[in-house]
């Protein structure tokens, strides 16, 4: 994976990460209360606002938005080939 610096014209205030675990209950009819047991973790979640203003700079604002939008496109080449 290739490292690439994203340019963030104004920075955000504020942010916040989330990660969360699965502990379902494991329900047995001879039992008196159900048994929870860790099922796994969640992928971690970062959230924030960006705010973009290109109006000074006379430029097309998808120059800047769309270098974070490309995050969420998957490379093929990274892709494991299951058969």
């Amino acid at each position: 994976m290739e490292n690439k610096e994203i340019e963030i014209l104004y920075y955000p205030t504020e942010y916040s990460m989330t990660k969360t675990a699965t502990y379902p209950d494991n329900k047995k009819s001879n039992l008196e209360s159900t048994r929870t047991q860790y099922a796994g973790g969640d992928p971690e979640t970062l959230s924030f606002d960006l705010f973009y203003d290109t109006y000074e700079y006379q430029e097309d604002v998808r120059k800047y938005t769309d270098q974070i939008t490309d995050l969420l496109k998957i490379d093929p080449k990274s892709m494991l080939h299951l058969r």
